[in-house]
Protein backbone atom coordinates (compact mmCIF):
# COMPACT_ATOMS: atom_id res chain seq x y z
CA UNK A 1 0.00 0.00 0.00
CA UNK A 2 0.89 3.47 -0.23
CA UNK A 3 2.80 5.05 2.43
CA UNK A 4 1.03 7.00 4.85
CA UNK A 5 2.11 10.37 4.80
CA UNK A 6 1.82 9.97 0.99
CA UNK A 7 -1.25 9.08 0.98
CA UNK A 8 -2.44 12.14 3.51
CA UNK A 9 -0.89 14.45 1.32
CA UNK A 10 -2.93 13.17 -1.52
CA UNK A 11 -5.87 12.98 0.15
CA UNK A 12 -5.45 16.78 1.28
CA UNK A 13 -4.03 18.06 -2.03
CA UNK A 14 -7.73 15.87 -3.77
CA UNK A 15 -9.42 17.71 -0.61
CA UNK A 16 -8.26 21.43 -1.62
CA UNK A 17 -9.82 21.12 -4.93
CA UNK A 18 -12.66 19.21 -4.50
CA UNK A 19 -13.19 21.40 -1.02
CA UNK A 20 -14.10 24.53 -4.23
CA UNK A 21 -17.10 22.88 -5.38
CA UNK A 22 -19.12 22.09 -1.97
CA UNK A 23 -21.89 24.83 -1.34
CA UNK A 24 -23.33 23.23 1.90
CA UNK A 25 -21.03 21.74 3.91
CA UNK A 26 -24.05 20.29 6.41
CA UNK A 27 -23.22 19.36 9.54
CA UNK A 28 -19.62 19.32 8.93
CA UNK A 29 -16.41 21.72 8.71
CA UNK A 30 -13.93 21.49 7.06
CA UNK A 31 -11.09 20.88 9.63
CA UNK A 32 -13.66 18.40 11.23
CA UNK A 33 -13.42 16.52 7.58
CA UNK A 34 -9.66 17.16 7.53
CA UNK A 35 -8.83 15.25 10.85
CA UNK A 36 -11.97 12.47 10.69
CA UNK A 37 -9.68 11.45 7.03
CA UNK A 38 -6.57 11.57 9.18
CA UNK A 39 -7.33 9.37 11.59
CA UNK A 40 -9.38 7.39 8.90
CA UNK A 41 -5.93 6.93 7.21
CA UNK A 42 -3.94 6.15 10.45
CA UNK A 43 -5.99 3.85 11.60
CA UNK A 44 -6.28 1.91 8.26
CA UNK A 45 -2.20 1.74 8.20
CA UNK A 46 -2.19 1.03 11.37
CA UNK A 47 -5.01 -1.98 11.28
CA UNK A 48 -5.86 -2.96 7.57
CA UNK A 49 -2.79 -2.46 5.70
CA UNK A 50 -0.68 -4.86 7.26
CA UNK A 51 -3.65 -7.89 6.56
CA UNK A 52 -4.00 -7.29 2.97
CA UNK A 53 -2.96 -7.42 -0.48
CA UNK A 54 -3.10 -4.20 -2.55
CA UNK A 55 -5.49 -4.38 -5.62
CA UNK A 56 -4.43 -4.07 -9.34
CA UNK A 57 -5.50 -0.71 -10.84
CA UNK A 58 -7.86 -2.34 -13.28
CA UNK A 59 -10.07 -4.03 -10.16
CA UNK A 60 -10.52 0.04 -8.69
CA UNK A 61 -13.71 1.76 -9.76
CA UNK A 62 -14.57 -1.37 -12.48
CA UNK A 63 -16.91 -0.94 -14.76
CA UNK A 64 -19.10 -3.53 -14.99
CA UNK A 65 -22.12 -3.93 -17.11
CA UNK A 66 -24.65 -6.99 -18.53
CA UNK A 67 -28.17 -7.87 -18.56
CA UNK A 68 -30.34 -8.52 -15.35
CA UNK A 69 -33.98 -9.52 -15.79
CA UNK A 70 -33.56 -8.98 -19.19
CA UNK A 71 -32.77 -4.87 -18.39
CA UNK A 72 -29.46 -3.64 -19.66
CA UNK A 73 -27.39 -2.39 -16.54
CA UNK A 74 -23.86 -1.09 -15.88
CA UNK A 75 -22.12 0.15 -12.60
CA UNK A 76 -19.17 1.18 -10.74
CA UNK A 77 -17.51 -1.28 -8.52
CA UNK A 78 -15.51 0.30 -6.13
CA UNK A 79 -13.42 -2.63 -5.92
CA UNK A 80 -13.27 -6.19 -6.55
CA UNK A 81 -10.43 -7.91 -4.58
CA UNK A 82 -9.54 -10.30 -2.69
CA UNK A 83 -8.34 -7.95 0.39
CA UNK A 84 -9.15 -10.26 3.35
CA UNK A 85 -9.53 -13.53 2.25
CA UNK A 86 -8.85 -16.09 -0.20
CA UNK A 87 -11.63 -15.48 -2.82
CA UNK A 88 -12.38 -12.77 -4.45
CA UNK A 89 -15.48 -10.43 -3.47
CA UNK A 90 -17.14 -7.06 -3.99
CA UNK A 91 -16.04 -4.21 -1.92
CA UNK A 92 -18.27 -1.09 -1.61
CA UNK A 93 -16.81 2.31 0.70
CA UNK A 94 -19.76 3.66 2.76
CA UNK A 95 -19.17 6.76 4.77
CA UNK A 96 -21.81 7.75 7.39
CA UNK A 97 -22.93 7.83 11.33
CA UNK A 98 -23.07 3.97 11.36
CA UNK A 99 -21.99 0.64 9.94
CA UNK A 100 -23.77 -1.08 7.58
CA UNK A 101 -24.95 -4.88 8.69
CA UNK A 102 -25.00 -8.03 7.27
CA UNK A 103 -28.19 -7.96 6.23
CA UNK A 104 -27.66 -4.79 5.07
CA UNK A 105 -25.37 -6.32 3.00
CA UNK A 106 -27.55 -9.43 2.11
CA UNK A 107 -30.41 -6.81 1.30
CA UNK A 108 -28.56 -4.22 -1.02
CA UNK A 109 -29.86 -3.49 -4.51
CA UNK A 110 -26.85 -1.89 -5.42
CA UNK A 111 -24.37 -5.29 -4.26
CA UNK A 112 -26.82 -7.55 -5.56
CA UNK A 113 -26.34 -5.42 -8.93
CA UNK A 114 -22.60 -5.89 -8.64
CA UNK A 115 -22.74 -9.08 -7.22
CA UNK A 116 -25.02 -10.27 -10.37
CA UNK A 117 -22.67 -8.14 -12.75
CA UNK A 118 -19.18 -9.71 -11.82
CA UNK A 119 -20.47 -13.34 -11.02
CA UNK A 120 -19.20 -12.92 -7.45
CA UNK A 121 -21.21 -13.82 -4.40
CA UNK A 122 -19.39 -12.78 -1.56
CA UNK A 123 -19.74 -8.57 -1.20
CA UNK A 124 -18.25 -6.34 1.50
CA UNK A 125 -19.09 -3.10 3.20
CA UNK A 126 -15.87 -1.00 4.14
CA UNK A 127 -17.63 1.90 6.25
CA UNK A 128 -15.88 4.78 7.68
CA UNK A 129 -17.72 5.59 11.05
CA UNK A 130 -18.55 9.68 12.13
CA UNK A 131 -18.08 9.25 15.34
CA UNK A 132 -16.72 11.41 17.97
CA UNK A 133 -13.40 8.82 17.44
CA UNK A 134 -13.49 7.76 13.85
CA UNK A 135 -13.95 4.14 12.72
CA UNK A 136 -13.29 1.82 10.46
CA UNK A 137 -16.04 -1.41 10.21
CA UNK A 138 -16.54 -3.85 7.51
CA UNK A 139 -18.71 -6.36 6.93
CA UNK A 140 -19.27 -9.13 4.28
CA UNK A 141 -22.19 -11.14 3.07
CA UNK A 142 -23.04 -13.90 1.00
CA UNK A 143 -25.67 -12.83 -1.67
CA UNK A 144 -27.92 -15.94 -2.09
CA UNK A 145 -30.21 -17.06 -5.13
CA UNK A 146 -33.26 -15.72 -3.69
CA UNK A 147 -31.52 -11.96 -2.90
CA UNK A 148 -30.27 -12.83 -6.58
CA UNK A 149 -33.60 -12.81 -7.92
CA UNK A 150 -34.63 -10.49 -5.62
CA UNK A 151 -32.24 -7.81 -7.06
CA UNK A 152 -33.95 -8.81 -11.00
CA UNK A 153 -37.20 -8.62 -9.71
CA UNK A 154 -36.52 -4.54 -8.65
CA UNK A 155 -34.55 -3.97 -11.78
CA UNK A 156 -37.04 -4.88 -14.14
CA UNK A 157 -40.05 -3.02 -12.12
CA UNK A 158 -37.62 -0.46 -12.25
CA UNK A 159 -37.57 -0.27 -16.14
CA UNK A 160 -41.04 -1.27 -16.08
CA UNK A 161 -42.00 2.06 -14.39
CA UNK A 162 -39.59 4.01 -16.48
CA UNK A 163 -40.89 2.84 -19.58
CA UNK A 164 -44.09 3.66 -18.07
CA UNK A 165 -43.35 7.17 -17.45
CA UNK A 166 -44.01 6.54 -13.84
CA UNK A 167 -42.13 8.48 -11.19
CA UNK A 168 -43.29 7.51 -7.96
CA UNK A 169 -43.16 9.93 -5.41
CA UNK A 170 -40.32 9.65 -2.00
CA UNK A 171 -41.69 10.01 1.32
CA UNK A 172 -41.98 14.21 1.63
CA UNK A 173 -41.09 13.57 5.25
CA UNK A 174 -37.84 12.26 4.12
CA UNK A 175 -34.16 13.39 3.81
CA UNK A 176 -34.12 12.87 -0.01
CA UNK A 177 -37.11 15.32 -0.60
CA UNK A 178 -34.64 18.25 -0.51
CA UNK A 179 -33.24 20.70 -2.41
CA UNK A 180 -30.22 18.93 -1.23
CA UNK A 181 -30.57 15.54 -2.16
CA UNK A 182 -32.98 16.02 -5.18
CA UNK A 183 -32.22 17.38 -8.55
CA UNK A 184 -35.83 18.35 -10.13
CA UNK A 185 -36.89 18.97 -5.82
CA UNK A 186 -37.77 22.88 -7.44
CA UNK A 187 -40.29 21.15 -10.49
CA UNK A 188 -42.04 18.75 -8.29
CA UNK A 189 -45.13 19.43 -6.68
CA UNK A 190 -43.81 17.79 -3.39
CA UNK A 191 -40.97 19.82 -3.46
CA UNK A 192 -40.60 23.12 -4.42
CA UNK A 193 -43.49 23.76 -6.80
CA UNK A 194 -45.85 22.98 -3.92
CA UNK A 195 -48.88 24.89 -4.64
Amino acid sequence: PMPEQEQVERWNDSFSTAKKEIQDWGEDREETIRERAGSWISRYHGYYAKQITAPDHASIEKEVKGEIGGVPVRGFVDVVSNFFRDAPEVVDYKTGKSAKSEGEAEASIQMGVYSHLTGLSRVKYVCFVKTKEPQIKSVTAERTERSIERTANVVRSVAEAITKGNFPFTDPAGWKCSMRYCGVWVYCKQGGKKA
